[in-house]
């Protein structure tokens, strides 16, 4: 009896990652993304795919930050798991952190992603494909910036996890300048 806003607020009080429909496997074998068919056509599946594949070999391939840290088999698997969600309010994206503890000698976590299915009525931006396209460009890049920094420290200072992301929104997108709004 639960309204969708409402199941979402549970399901994160919960601890309970997302359930969807249908998944998709990105070509470079590094992420699996999860998807409901009523909201989201094929062709947007593959374009979130292109676009975090991008933000991994820059952010991780290029300039040598460490991979997000493997959940195991949460969401099916070890991938790293992104979840396409029709969010009830605006909202680009967010990374939740998991309790799934890394390898490293330090406190790191795995971490899993929602974006939105739809980025209408967002501000403008620069990218030349359209501002919806250019928002959603830019989420995957500074959200799964968020899941590299799980590999270093989740409870870094907020104000430092997201000035690094939004930094890393304009090395891999320097086009789109969604930020500037």
């Amino acid at each position: 009896y639960l309204t969708a806003e409402q199941n979402e607020v549970l399901q994160r009080k919960l601890d309970v990652r997302p359930i969807r429909q249908a998944y998709y496997y990105t070509p470079d074998g590094h992420f699996k993304i999860h998807y409901d068919t009523t909201d989201v056509d094929t062709h947007y599946v593959h374009r979130c795919g292109e676009f975090f594949q991008r933000a991994w070999h820059i952010e991780v391939d290029s300039l040598g930050f460490l991979p997000p840290v493997s959940d195991d088999t949460l969401g099916g698997d070890s991938l790293f798991d992104i979840y396409i969600t029709n969010f009830s309010w605006a909202v680009y994206g967010v990374t939740y952190p998991d309790d799934n503890e890394g390898p490293a000698p330090w406190h790191d976590v795995s971490a899993y992603i929602e974006v939105n299915s739809s980025y209408d009525g967002f501000p403008p931006n620069d990218d030349p494909e359209g501002s919806n396209w250019g928002a959603f460009k830019v989420t995957c890049a500074h959200e799964f910036f968020h899941g590299v920094q799980m590999a270093y420290d989740p409870n870094e200072q907020v104000w430092m996890l997201e000035i690094a992301s939004v930094f890393m929104e304009d090395i891999v997108y320097d086009y789109v300048n969604d930020y500037y709004n």
